[in-house]
């Protein structure tokens, strides 16, 4: 993660001095798309984004799985 002082320059470089990502990339000796995020992003993050949640191919199935399983273990009862 980079720090919040290169976070506030990427931010600064971009809006005030109209730089794009590969020269303010460059400037800083950072990756493009690390700059490109950042800026993009338009805030200075402190702390790393808690990941999104992992999904299945399963997942907009689930509920009606869980229904034809609660069925179908009621019914051998």
């Amino acid at each position: 993660m980079l720090s919040a002082a290169i976070q506030a320059e990427i931010l600064r470089l971009r809006s005030a001095k109209r730089w794009g990502y590969s020269q303010i990339a460059r400037h800083l000796h950072i990756h493009r798309e690390s700059a490109r995020k950042v800026a993009r992003r338009r805030s200075v993050a402190l702390a790393p984004a808690p990941p999104a949640p992992r999904t299945t191919v399963l997942t907009p199935f689930r509920a009606r799985i869980q229904t034809l399983l609660t069925r179908t273990l009621r019914a051998r009862r």
